[in-house]
């Protein structure tokens, strides 16, 4: 699930990542929010034969109504487990939250989505109950950061275990 793949660098990884983990005969499906016409990581990825749900940019202001069509998809065809790559904090939070059972890794960049989770709860959807990175985390599976030097602090903010998987890792 991420923001988009018009992008490269992390968008570019998730994209190898999908495509390496279907050659292993993994049942993948990629999400995006912000993307409205094919860009060339998300042709790439129907190249592939990986399906890819755009959801409309338009339901950015309402991503309760987003959520809740990706939460059918995942009551029809459950998966194993979530990626959120660079994904929008209200998503996170919202996705997270109505798949309890799910796995949820959060691979996003470190100071860049801790000040989007700040961001975030300091005005935090009323509806649910997370204001700290913390009890974010306490969501996750795991949180997976591309520096070493970013691991300590990722663990002390999500309070969970992190791991770090550096950019062009195959």
């Amino acid at each position: 699930f991420t923001n988009n793949f018009s992008m490269g660098g992390a968008q570019s990884s998730a994209r190898r990542l999908l495509g390496q983990l279907q050659q292993r005969g993994v049942d993948v499906r990629a999400f995006t929010i912000q993307e409205v016409q094919p860009t060339r990581g998300s042709t790439a990825l129907k190249e592939l034969g990986i399906p890819l749900t755009h959801l409309h940019p338009d339901l950015l202001k309402t991503p309760e109504l987003a959520v809740r069509e990706v939460l059918g998809a995942a009551g029809a065809a459950p998966p194993q487990a979530i990626l959120f790559w660079n994904l929008i904090s209200s998503y996170k939070l919202l996705l997270a939250d109505g798949l309890p059972e799910i796995d949820i890794f959060d691979v996003s960049p470190g100071e860049m989505n801790y000040s989007a989770l700040e961001r975030y709860f300091q005005a935090p959807r009323p509806e649910l109950p997370y204001r700290t990175g913390r009890e974010y985390g306490r969501l996750l599976a795991r949180a997976v950061v591309k520096y070493a030097r970013e691991q300590q602090v990722a663990q002390e903010y999500f309070g969970r275990t992190t791991s770090v998987i550096p950019n062009g890792v195959e």
